[in-house]
């Protein structure tokens, strides 16, 4: 008998499986990027319901996606706490992957570039425990990272 607090919960092979994200309601923040698009076109097929929220300053790819059953896109920052708390009602899963992206930017404007780094994980991670979010997923340039809460 084991007294661990994820005694119930999903192995990793099954939480990595396709069929696991069935009916969850995921967020993916960044979902029109390269590596958020590529998600958001996973998680559609195996009847997730995907939620959007990006600031499409680098593109869109995932336009090709508008109008499909389950998926629900919206235009907002992650830096803007009160704005992404409106968007989202409750969740089972977040895919945290809203970024300033390239060296350039980085030089031209380091604190702006920050504060979407710093500022935008907190507001994911402060909402995603208001929510009782199960895990997030956060993606950086040292790879990705995996946090259950719940």
């Amino acid at each position: 008998m084991s007294d661990s607090k994820y005694e119930n919960k999903p192995g990793i092979d099954e939480r990595i499986s396709r069929a696991y994200y069935k009916g969850q309601k995921i967020v993916v923040t960044g979902g029109a990027g390269f590596i958020g698009s590529h998600i958001v076109e996973t998680l559609l097929p195996v009847g997730a319901e995907v939620t959007v929220i990006d600031n499409f300053l680098r593109g869109n790819k995932i336009e090709h996606l508008r109008g499909r059953q389950n998926l629900s896109v919206y235009e907002a920052d992650v830096t803007d706490a009160e704005a992404i708390n409106k968007l989202i009602n409750d969740c089972d899963i977040m895919f945290h992957l809203a970024a300033v992206v390239g060296v350039e930017e980085t030089q031209i404007a380091p604190v702006e570039v920050l504060n979407v780094e710093v500022q935008g994980t907190i507001n994911i991670f402060n909402l995603a425990v208001e929510k009782n979010t199960n895990a997030v997923a956060v993606s950086e340039f040292q790879g990705t990272q995996l946090v259950f809460i719940g």
